[in-house]
C-alpha cells in the first residue's frame, strides 16, 4: 500500500469519481486511488483536437480494464465547440460530463489532480487580471453545481509525481500543447512557474496564505450583508443592493459572491471588468429586463427588482387540441367544464364553431383583442411583470379561426366574456 499524508484528506467510506485525463498528473492520482482500495468512477473527456488524444484514452482504457474501473468517456463533437476561447469551452464541456455521471451513478463526490504548481498559476492569473476574488490561488474544496471537487494534491510538485510515475512504471500522456504559449495559463507557466526556485515557492504559497487571510476577515463582514441581499439561493433583490450605492467596492464583491455561489468556475473566468459593468447596470440602468452575457450559454438576467443566473436551453414547443367541452389536465393549465371548487380562474364561453381549440406556446408576436383595444402578448407580460424565464414557455388558446381567446392568468378576449360562461381555465 502506498498510502500518502495527501492521501488522507479523503474520505475512504465515500465514493469518488475522478477527473482523468492520461496525463501524468491524473494518472499518478489514479494509481493512489487505486493502490489504497478507493471506490471510484473514472472519468474522461477526449477533445479530439490534437493527434495524441486517443493515445492518452487507450492509456487510460487500458489501466482501467486491467484493474477492473467503472469508466465514463466522452468524445467530444466539433459540432459542440462555438468560437471563442477553447480552454473556457473545454472547462465547461468537461465539468458538464462530470455532473451527467454525478446524476448517473448518484456520486457527487469528483476528485481532481490539481498540485502545487496549479495552485501558483491560478494565483499568478488572478494577479494579472487583477481580479476581484474571494479566494486566492485554489481551494481543497469547492463547487460545481452538484459536484463537490476535492484537490487532495495541492501540496505536491510536479517533480515528486514524475518520480513517482517513473518508479512504479504507470504509463501517461503527454499533452504537446502543454508546451505552447498560446493559452494565458500556459505562458505563465512557461515564462514563470518553470523557473520558481524552492525559496520562491513557499514565498509566494506564505504571500497566499496571508492574503486568504485578509480575505476571511471581509468575508465574515461580508455575510451579513450578503444575506440581506440574496432573497433565496439563486435570487438577489436589487432594491437592497441598492442600499449600498456608496460602497462600489462592496457591491463589486456582493456580484463575485454571488457568481461564485453559483459556480466557482465560472467566476474565475470572468475579468474585474465584467463585475464592474454588472454592477453599474444594476445600478445605474432604469430598465426592467436586461440580460447580460457571462459565458457562451450562461447570461445573468435582471426581472424589475430580481436577479438571477440563467443557462440557455432550447425551449421545447407545445401544443394540445381541445375538440369539445371538457375536462383537461395539462402541464401549463388546467380546463373545466363546471366552476372550479378553488383557485383563481378565467371564465369564457366557447361557440360550437369556434372548435377545435388549441393550446400552445406563444411566439410573443401575437395580439389578443380586449374589452379597451388590441394588446400584444409581449405587452401582457411587461404589465403584469411576468419574468423572462417564463414567458417562453406561457400558453395561449386560439380558436378555429385562428384567433387569440385567451392569454391564460393574464388577459380573455372581449368577444368571450359572457355571463354564461362554458368553460374555466386556470393558469
Amino acid at each position: 500500500m502506498v498510502y500518502l499524508t495527501w492521501l488522507g484528506k479523503l474520505n475512504k467510506n465515500l465514493n469518488y469519481l475522478v477527473a482523468v485525463s492520461g496525463g501524468p498528473d491524473s494518472m499518478f492520482l489514479l494509481d493512489n486511488l487505486v493502490k489504497n482500495n478507493f471506490d471510484i468512477v473514472v472519468c474522461h473527456v477526449n477533445y479530439h483536437k490534437r493527434w495524441s488524444s486517443n493515445v492518452d484514452q487507450k492509456i487510460i482504457e487500458d489501466y482501467c480494464k486491467e484493474h477492473n474501473i467503472r469508466l465514463e468517456i466522452k468524445n467530444v463533437k466539433a459540432s459542440e465547440y462555438t468560437k471563442g476561447n477553447f480552454q473556457d469551452q473545454a472547462r465547461v464541456i468537461r465539468y458538464d460530463f462530470f455532473n451527467e455521471i454525478a446524476q448517473k451513478y448518484q456520486i457527487y463526490n469528483l476528485v481532481v489532480a490539481h498540485h502545487v504548481y496549479d495552485l501558483l498559476e491560478t494565483y499568478l492569473i488572478q494577479k494579472q487580471r487583477k481580479a476581484i476574488v474571494s479566494y486566492y490561488g485554489l481551494k481543497f474544496k469547492s463547487t460545481y453545481k452538484s459536484l463537490s471537487i476535492y484537490r487532495p494534491m495541492l501540496e505536491l510538485k510536479k517533480e515528486d509525481i514524475i518520480d513517482y510515475l517513473t518508479l512504479y512504471r504507470v504509463k501517461y500522456g503527454f499533452d504537446e500543447t502543454n508546451e505552447l504559449e498560446i493559452y494565458e495559463r500556459n505562458k505563465i507557466r512557461q515564462q514563470t512557474i518553470n523557473k520558481l526556485t524552492d525559496l520562491d515557492i513557499n514565498l509566494m504559497l506564505s504571500e497566499i496564505k496571508e492574503l486568504n487571510s485578509e480575505q476571511e476577515l471581509l468575508k465574515d463582514q461580508l455575510e451579513v450583508i450578503y444575506n440581506s441581499v440574496i432573497v433565496a439561493d439563486d435570487t438577489l433583490s436589487v432594491n437592497e443592493f441598492h442600499k449600498y450605492n456608496d460602497n462600489f467596492r462592496l457591491q463589486q464583491m456582493i456580484v463575485y459572491e454571488f457568481l461564485f455561489n453559483y459556480s466557482e468556475d465560472l467566476v474565475l473566468r470572468l475579468k474585474k471588468a465584467k463585475i464592474k459593468e454588472i454592477v453599474r447596470v444594476l445600478t445605474k440602468s432604469k430598465r426592467p429586463n436586461i440580460s447580460i452575457s457571462l459565458t457562451h450559454n450562461i447570461s445573468l438576467i435582471k426581472e424589475y427588482n430580481y436577479v438571477y443566473i440563467n443557462e440557455k436551453t432550447s425551449v421545447k414547443d407545445y401544443q394540445y387540441t381541445i375538440k369539445k367541452i371538457a375536462d383537461y389536465d395539462f402541464n401549463e393549465i388546467k380546463i373545466f367544464k363546471n366552476v372550479p371548487t378553488s383557485g383563481k380562474f378565467q371564465a369564457l364561453h366557447i361557440n360550437k364553431e369556434e372548435f377545435p381549440l388549441t393550446v400552445k406556446n406563444n411566439t410573443g408576436k401575437e395580439q389578443i383583442i380586449v374589452s379597451f383595444g388590441t394588446k400584444k402578448i409581449n405587452r401582457l407580460f411587461i404589465d403584469n411583470k411576468i419574468p423572462y424565464r417564463q414567458r417562453q414557455t406561457w400558453p395561449v388558446i386560439v380558436n378555429a379561426q385562428n384567433q387569440i381567446i385567451s392569454v391564460p392568468g393574464l388577459a380573455i378576449s372581449k368577444d368571450h366574456l359572457d355571463s354564461e360562461p362554458n368553460i374555466f381555465i386556470i393558469k
